[in-house]
């Protein structure tokens, strides 16, 4: 079985090295494995680094394209690659020498989705965070994410899992936020998952990851985006053939991800009205369930901030 390694990179002239090392530094396993890069249109020496990396391995592939932005680039990837799995990994960030041979009995076993756990730190390589997660075990994907989607807050990121190749979406060509618009319909339209305790990915978290710039056109587009991927995931689990409380907690994940992501707002006032009003048209407070006391506060706190006009059906 084949595990194919895929890189985005852009402008990774400082960090390449360190992912693809991490990958070629992999403890004995049973797995064969590829690295293809594909270089998103880089003006620095990105090129020169992969070029070299790919005449001297075999097992490695080197791509250069036109600049389209990530979730293009992915896809692009995932045309070129050979292998029954794909892991993704961003230029900037690296694996655990040991991923491979964690993941081998999983493998082996033909789980659609093999989902590990992850370290945040920052530029410096100094630990943030160690997130915690402590459910474990092969499921379906619906369960997985029914016991995921309230604790993990990484839960959509597609660096998280070693994919199945018949079970990879198509990331939406342009849109940011692309991880949250497939990874929860991947992760529900799969019937057998493996859930691991191990640390397998270092996510580097850099200063402008956190402030995401100061570009209000840019700005704007993520927000649209990250409106656009929930309505696609709300519409498309309803088609989907999952538990009534399963569609729920989408909803309710769903939710509280457009929420967060007004914490980037606050320097920006109108475009955090325009944000608000669009929460207002969606009137979100509704997917929120009052399950439990704690989750009606929330659903009261929430349709009150974004209640939005009564449709005349209504």
């Amino acid at each position: 079985m084949k595990v194919s390694f895929l890189i985005p990179a852009y402008n990774a002239g400082t960090t390449l090295s360190r992912a693809v090392d991490s990958i070629l530094n992999q403890h004995p396993s049973d797995l064969d494995y590829e690295i293809i890069i594909a270089d998103d249109g880089s003006n620095d020496n990105t090129k020169e680094i992969a070029k070299k990396y790919a005449d001297e391995h075999e097992n490695i592939k080197y791509f250069f394209k036109e600049n389209e932005g990530l979730s293009t680039t992915r896809n692009f990837l995932a045309a070129q690659a050979s292998g029954e799995y794909f892991i993704y990994v961003d230029s900037d960030d690296y694996v655990s020498e040991t991923l491979l041979q964690d993941i081998q009995g999983c493998v082996k076993a033909d789980c659609d989705l093999i989902k590990w756990n992850t370290y945040i730190e920052d530029e410096y390589l100094k630990e943030i965070s160690v997130p915690e997660n402590k459910i474990v075990g092969i499921m379906t994907g619906e369960e997985a994410f029914n016991k995921l989607y309230g604790i993990d807050p990484l839960l959509c990121g597609v660096w998280l899992y070693a994919i199945r190749k018949d079970r990879i979406m198509q990331f939406p060509d342009g849109r940011y936020h692309e991880d949250f618009a497939v990874m929860p319909l991947i992760l529900l339209s799969s019937k057998k998952v493996a859930v691991l305790p191990d640390r397998e990915y270092h996510y580097i978290q850099t200063a402008y990851s956190i402030t995401r710039g100061n570009d209000e056109d840019k700005i704007k587009k993520r927000l649209n985006d990250m409106l656009a991927s929930f309505d696609n995931l709300v519409a498309t689990a309803n088609k989907m053939e999952l538990d009534k409380k399963t569609k729920e907690n989408l909803a309710i994940y769903g939710t509280y991800s457009l929420i967060a992501a007004r914490k980037d707002l606050k320097k920006h006032e109108l475009l955090d009205k325009f944000y608000k009003d669009e929460l207002k048209k969606r009137n979100i407070g509704k997917n929120i369930k009052a399950r439990n006391p704690k989750a009606l506060i929330k659903k009261v706190m929430i349709s009150t901030s974004y209640k939005g006009k009564k449709a005349k059906h209504e």
